[in-house]
């Protein structure tokens, strides 16, 4: 996935939402063992499980997510990644604006010191960009975009 679309950020939002008031399809016992109730179905649990990958949230994003209302804005830090034909995304949320901002910064520090981007930082052919308002930042070697490439995005999301 290059981007997080909008079919995927309102797929957060109804499991956002859901976390809030969801009937469990389990019940958790006092010795920690899970029990089926008798109203669920098979269906119902891989229904369940689909909603959650289709966010695309790790457990502890999830456990963040909890102790929100279900009308708070959070922020979501979004890192697409190309490197040699492979790709992956990473989502982190947050309850507040500056602790995202303060991240996605260190996130484009490690990046140009660490990553690909530190074996090509002198390189004529790498092109990098940041957004005005810092909430978006690209790079990318030019001609090798699909083998070059990293974006790091953060955007505030209201589940309403």
């Amino acid at each position: 996935m290059n981007s997080l679309s909008s079919a995927a950020f309102s797929r957060l939002c109804l499991f956002y939402k859901g976390m809030i008031c969801v009937n469990r399809l389990t019940i958790r016992n006092s010795d920690g063992s899970v029990s089926q109730p008798t109203h669920t179905t098979f269906e119902a649990v891989f229904n369940r499980l689909a909603e959650y990958e289709d966010t695309e949230l790790t457990p502890q994003e999830i456990e963040k997510l909890k102790t929100h209302s279900s009308r708070e804005l959070v922020y979501v830090i979004i890192l697409d990644w190309m490197l040699d034909g492979n790709k992956d995304s990473e989502i982190t949320v947050f309850r507040n604006r500056d602790d995202a901002e303060r991240t996605m910064k260190r996130m484009i520090q490690w990046e140009k010191k660490h990553s690909w981007v530190a074996d090509w930082i002198d390189d004529p052919h790498l092109v990098m960009f940041n957004s005005c308002n810092d909430s978006y930042w690209t790079a990318y070697v030019d001609g090798e975009y699909d083998n070059y490439n990293t974006t790091i995005r953060l955007q505030a999301v209201r589940c309403r």
